[in-house]
């Protein structure tokens, strides 16, 4: 029985020592970590976007096209190295800004799109319920989430003006929707 407690105590130790020392952190690391993944995900701010759409802190490259000098660093260098620079190494700080800190933000029109695939999905979930269930004091709600998802449709087909007969399309049939949807609320 002695050489099994032989074996097992200094496992046991070991454990509970690895288990100490990974559950301690670093609040350093993670604070920076924190801040890191709150300004890449939050999506950006006003300033950033007036940076963006600043023609002054573009830099065309090609056989014609003339190129700043890049000794002198733009607002939009300037702003990003204030947010990131802290938190990265000087390498690290460039492959960052280079590869990922515009992977994820949200641009203008990306929030109306996913508010119209959630808006989609919805009204989906009541057809199917619908459906299923052959209960059909629900298609009032229905008729209404996909009459708003037909509002943001057009809406956004205006924003982009390619196709402005098809948004103002989209627009009439949402009204057309609300109509028959104001009608069911009202004989249920």
């Amino acid at each position: 029985m002695k050489p099994f407690y032989r074996l097992i105590i200094p496992f046991l130790i070991l454990g509970a020592f690895l288990f100490i020392v990974g559950c301690s952190s670093n609040n350093d690391n993670l604070s920076t970590l924190e801040t890191v993944l709150e300004n890449t995900f939050t999506g950006p701010d006003q300033k950033l976007n007036k940076l963006l759409d600043d023609p002054d802190n573009l830099t065309a490259v090609g056989a014609n096209a003339e190129t700043k000098n890049s000794e002198t660093p733009t607002e939009l260098d300037l702003y990003l190295e204030e947010m990131y620079q802290p938190h990265f190494t000087e390498d690290m700080y460039s492959e960052y800004v280079g590869e990922y800190a515009f992977s994820y933000q949200a641009k203008q029109g990306d929030k109306l799109k996913i508010l119209k695939l959630i808006l989609s999905i919805a009204g989906a979930g009541f057809a199917l319920f619908i459906l299923t269930t052959k209960s059909f004091e629900f298609m009032p709600y229905m008729l209404l989430v996909l009459g708003v998802s037909s509002l943001f449709t057009g809406v956004s087909e205006l924003q982009k003006d390619k196709k402005a007969f098809w948004g103002y399309m989209n627009i009439i049939v949402s009204l057309f929707v609300f109509f028959v949807s104001i009608q069911g609320f009202l004989l249920n």
